[in-house]
């Protein structure tokens, strides 16, 4: 499958609020709410999911610690797009859309 991420509601020049890169072992860390979150929707954890999104998450508290407005103004999502070898943490006030086709 080949996914396309778009995010395209522009504010101020800003289509994400903030993003981070971080290579694949390091963000083991997530593994865990990622393997609550399948037991949640599918039932069991034997699914692949390479697209999550939370609004509680270590990311946003950062954001949130940063001067100027956050959470208390908008509803601010942590998007985590899993990839082989990175993964990609996106702040955002709205979900992207996303397309997927096959290769």
């Amino acid at each position: 499958m080949k996914f396309t991420i778009i995010y395209d509601q522009s504010e101020f020049g800003n289509f994400v609020l903030a993003i981070r890169l971080i290579d694949e072992m390091k963000a083991s860390y997530l593994l865990e709410a990622a393997s609550i979150a399948r037991e949640d929707y599918f039932g069991d954890n034997k699914q692949n999911w390479y697209l999550y999104k939370t609004t509680k998450s270590e990311f946003i508290k950062w954001f949130d610690n940063l001067p100027g407005p956050g959470t208390d103004i908008d509803n601010i999502e942590h998007q985590i797009i899993s990839t082989s070898e990175t993964t990609f943490e996106i702040l955002s006030k709205y979900e992207p859309i996303v397309k997927a086709e096959l290769k």
